[in-house]
């Protein structure tokens, strides 16, 4: 039988190789990118090229409806709309990320922490393509460049501090219970609705706690707010940080108790 603190010590090992294995799990990124947009004019441009057409074939008729100047509204839905890509895509494609390496899994004894990685790099290229578009927007609209630019890589690198381990925990419970991708996928769905990617909190006049109670918004906020040279609370960052520090607890105890059975649940 294999103690707790030798199961504790394993799990960190194979979280701790994700430095070693950076280029293992940044080569396996880019092969998904190849392969997702192979034979294509565009590649990944598509996604950026989509969501450009969304947000200016929407934008001023939402603009109309809330009764907020698109000169406003539009860099506001755009920006809600690139980071909510990110976050979703990471929270539904991390329910996969060890049942469609079940192959490589099965073959190659590599850290578990690879797949996750593998997740993780592949949405932020993506989401780095995208950041073309919506800084062209933003020129459009004359909202240049600002101190508060400088919070993007900072606030980045939170949000995979917190993304690493949700996807680790996703991954787990996704290869244990195989109808969980469609449930998060369902939930997603709606909190999109719920979630200020469109809509402004101040909407919701003495009931923005409704918003302000939401860590997705927190997420979102922590980037969007400092480009559009909006005052942020200083707790959000904090509340951001306690949610990436929870998480990480939470995804090491969980990996440490179960990582010697996903194998054989995928």
């Amino acid at each position: 039988m294999t103690s707790g603190s030798e199961r504790l010590r394993d799990a960190w090992n194979d979280l701790a190789a994700i430095g070693r294995t950076r280029e293992l799990w940044w080569a396996l990124a880019l092969q998904d990118l190849r392969q997702r947009y192979r034979r294509s004019v565009l590649g990944p441009f598509w996604i950026t090229l989509s969501m450009a057409v969304l947000v200016f074939a929407i934008g001023p008729l939402y603009s109309l409806l809330f009764k907020v100047p698109a000169a406003e509204f539009i860099p506001h839905f755009a920006l809600g709309l690139w980071l909510w890509n990110l976050l979703s895509t990471l929270l539904s494609e991390g329910c996969q990320a060890f049942i469609q390496s079940d192959a490589l899994i099965r073959s190659t004894p590599l850290p578990y922490a690879v797949h996750a990685m593998r997740v993780l790099m592949r949405n932020l290229l993506v989401f780095a393509h995208n950041a073309i578009a919506i800084v062209a927007l933003l020129l459009v609209f004359g909202i240049a460049p600002s101190i508060g630019w400088f919070w993007l890589l900072p606030g980045l690198l939170l949000i995979a501090a917190a993304a690493l381990p949700a996807i680790l925990l996703l991954a787990m419970a996704c290869a244990r219970f195989r109808d969980l991708p469609q449930i998060v996928a369902s939930l997603l769905q709606v909190l999109f609705f719920v979630t200020p990617v469109i809509w402004q909190p101040r909407l919701l006049g003495d009931r923005q706690y409704l918003a302000d109670g939401n860590p997705l918004h927190w997420f979102i906020e922590l980037l969007r707010a400092p480009i559009l040279g909006q005052a942020q609370p200083a707790w959000q960052p904090i509340a951001c940080l306690s949610v990436a520090l929870l998480l990480s607890g939470l995804a090491l105890l969980v990996f440490a108790a179960y990582r010697r059975r996903i194998a054989f649940w995928v």
